[in-house]
């Protein structure tokens, strides 16, 4: 599982807010299975997000990964 984990992560490009997308993403693309767990979220009032420019580049990125790893086996 382990090396299967690594493989998906070596084929990664994404290092902002997307990582996570780009790694469901390629585990879908090579029929892993996925599973979901809860997690406590603590909003951080100090965080350097900005809303807009943030939300665009995410958007962009969805595009950048499906066009990168279309022939991703």
């Amino acid at each position: 599982q382990r090396t299967k984990i690594s493989k998906l992560i070596s084929n990664c490009f994404i290092n902002k807010f997307c990582i996570d997308v780009e790694l469901l993403y390629l585990a879908k693309k090579s029929k892993l299975q996925i599973s979901e767990i809860g997690i406590e979220w603590k909003n951080d009032h100090d965080s350097s997000v900005n809303i807009i420019s943030d939300s665009m580049n995410m958007f962009v990125d969805l595009f950048r990964i499906v066009w990168r790893h279309q022939n991703y086996k």
